[in-house]
């Protein structure tokens, strides 16, 4: 029988070793790999931002499509203006109207002479109406008066007020103007004439 002693050098197991230039190649090797990792995680984060500023900028551009339609339809709907001037307009004419039923309701005297209409007209103190002109015609018989109002619905209390006198007792102020107040003044324009029908003064 043959014995083999296996503690011999040639039975031993070898010992690697490495080089220096193997141990800088690996480190060179890691650090490649780091810079590669590195490089991947750069472009993912910028693809990331990129995709985020796209939808950023989608979302702008839909703000501002809403706020621009916004302003089209503020633009467009002119309604409540046209209502409002409608209403002031309704509002304007239910005055008219007014002072006009006040006049048909309302009669006046019929007496002769320019004195007495002069000092009947002298004597009518209502605040904030007053006459600025008037025309006596056919003996005091037809009457134009003219005047200024700060409201409309003082102008049937003026009339009333001649109402009152006995010198207009039985006039019938038949003829009625009204001018609304313009940008340069704040006062109602109106004019009051008596008028003639068949039968005599009105």
């Amino acid at each position: 029988m043959q014995q083999i002693n296996l503690y011999q050098d040639q039975f031993k197991p070898e010992k690697t070793t490495l080089a220096a230039n193997q141990i800088v190649l690996l480190a060179l090797l890691f650090i490649a790999m780091l810079i590669v990792f590195s490089i991947y995680s750069y472009q993912r984060v910028e693809a990331h931002k990129g995709a985020l500023a796209e939808q950023q900028q989608r979302y702008d551009q839909s703000q501002q499509q809403l706020t621009t339609l916004k302003q089209q339809l503020s633009q467009q709907d002119q309604r409540p203006l046209l209502e409002t001037e409608l209403v002031k307009l309704k509002q304007d004419l239910q005055e008219k109207q007014t002072v006009l039923d006040y006049l048909s309701n309302h009669t006046f005297g019929n007496q002769d002479g320019f004195s007495g209409t002069l000092t009947s007209l002298s004597k009518q103190r209502i605040d904030d109406v007053w006459l600025t002109g008037f025309s006596l015609m056919d003996g005091g018989q037809f009457i134009s008066l003219h005047g200024d109002a700060t409201q409309p619905s003082l102008i049937p209390v003026y009339i009333d007020s001649l109402a009152k006198s006995d010198h207009f007792r039985g006039k019938e102020f038949s003829v009625f103007h009204l001018e609304h107040p313009d940008d340069n003044t704040e006062f109602y324009n109106f004019r009051l004439n008596t008028q003639k029908d068949n039968t005599g003064i009105r």
